[in-house]
């Protein structure tokens, strides 16, 4: 080897680790957004990201779940409220009915 290749380390393809090799995900910090979940280590004291097997920071992990938990819970009251305004609308829908048949009632 020359001098400049001796810091280089060369790596199989994958046609030399063969078909019975695990498939290599590839997951960039950048891209992960630490949603998936984390593990925690109580021994150790540590955090680490379920999917892409980082260690978090302790508060990190905390805003991430208190986040995770703030769009769960305005995503329950989104659908609460999209209930409530279908049954009102329903409601409305038959008001108008009922006024439109006193309505007629009352014509001469």
């Amino acid at each position: 080897m020359t001098e400049a290749n001796d810091n280089v380390i060369a790596f199989k393809t994958r046609d030399q680790l063969g078909e019975s090799s695990a498939p290599i995900q590839r997951i960039r910090k950048h891209e992960c957004g630490h949603t998936r979940g984390v593990l925690v280590d109580d021994k150790a004291r540590t955090v680490e990201c379920k999917a892409c097997e980082v260690k978090l920071d302790p508060i990190q992990a905390l805003i991430i779940m208190a986040h995770d938990y703030d769009w769960t819970w305005l995503y329950q009251q989104k659908k609460q409220l999209q209930k409530d305004v279908n049954e009102l609308e329903d409601q409305r829908s038959k008001l108008k009915a009922d006024v439109a048949a006193l309505k007629r009632k009352l014509k001469p």
